[in-house]
This record gives C-alpha cells, structure tokens and sequence, in this order.
C-alpha cells in the first residue's frame, strides 16, 4: 500500500502524491512513456531506493524478488545453469522441479550444464527470471522482463508468470505480453 507517496532521488522528484494498493495475486502493469518514472516507482517499491516522501507498506512475511534491467552481468561466471537455479530454488525444490524450470526457458539437455560465463546475454536474461520464479516470493518486481529475449521465451515467461501465485507488479513496453499478464 502507497499513500502519500513520492518518488525520486534527493536532487530530483519524479512522482509526487501517488496512492495504490495492490491485492495479493494481482499482476499489476506500470505503464508510461520512457522517462516517466517506472523504474523508479519499481525501484522503489522494492526496496532499492527510499522514498522521498509518504508511506509504502508490504503485508507482513512478504518475500520480494526482483528483475532489474541488466541484472544479469552480476551472475557468478564459474556456475552451470543447473548449479545457479538450484542455488536460487526453495529447499523443497526437486532436481526435477529445477530441470523443468530449466526447460521451460529453454536450458534442455546438456545445455542445464553450460557455465555462466559462456551464456549470451539473452540466455543470462533467461536464467535470472527462471531462478526468480525457483525462488520463495510472494512478490515479483520485474522492470522490463521481455527485454533481450526472443519471442519464444517471452512466451514461456508469460505462461510461467501466469502459473506463478503471487503478486507480480511490472513494466513492459510489450502490448501482447502485458495483455497476457495484467490483471490490473
């Protein structure tokens, strides 16, 4: 829940007065022309930038996984695909329930066993949103997940955040995808 609140860094505001609340299990779009303060609104509700003013509150126990823009040129070069997803994945995780995820972005095969630091940046994009969705979150916080993938990957994330039961709050630029995906 946001009241009151404003957005932006101490030498600039770049939203001021914004209220929303979002019920658990809404995808929510964050819509805009590019410099209008999506990232930032993301940034913030996230965690990784404080907010100027007002108030922005999670339900107690809320566990909050982001995908920034770019987030994966921090991946650690020496893992395999299959190495970093079951790091990501819940203890509960399966070594199947990680090979599926793989799978369904596209890691079928040997490829699960391919280093990091071999991986193109469409396929570090890939990884870093199939160990966000391995991970324990109620919450997703995606900036821009379709950028640097194909469409067929933007498919499979598509049908794996619709399988996905928590709340995702987005940004996309993409109509199809976030006509697949926005609730509101």
């Amino acid at each position: 829940r946001c009241t009151g609140l404003s957005i932006g860094y101490p030498e600039r505001m770049v939203a001021e007065q914004i209220e929303i609340e979002i019920e658990h299990g809404s995808r929510v779009a964050v819509v805009g022309d590019n410099g209008q303060g999506k990232t930032t609104f993301l940034r913030t509700v996230a965690g990784a930038l404080e907010p100027l003013a007002g108030t922005l509150r999670w339900s107690f126990g809320c566990e909050i996984g982001t995908y920034a823009q770019y987030v994966y040129t921090g991946l650690p070069e020496q893992c395999t695909v299959r190495e970093f997803l079951i790091s990501k994945a819940t203890k509960d995780a399966t070594v199947q329930t990680v090979l599926d995820m793989a799978g369904s972005f596209l890691f079928r095969g040997d490829d699960v066993e391919k280093p990091v630091s071999v991986l193109s940046g469409g396929e570090r994009a890939r990884l870093c949103m199939a160990g966000l969705l391995l991970g324990k979150h109620s919450v997703l916080v995606l900036d821009e997940p379709g950028n640097h993938l194909d469409g067929e990957t933007v498919e499979a994330l598509a049908a794996a955040l619709n399988r996905y039961r928590g709340t995702v709050i987005f940004t996309s630029h993409d109509r199809s995808f976030l006509e697949r995906i926005a609730t509101a």
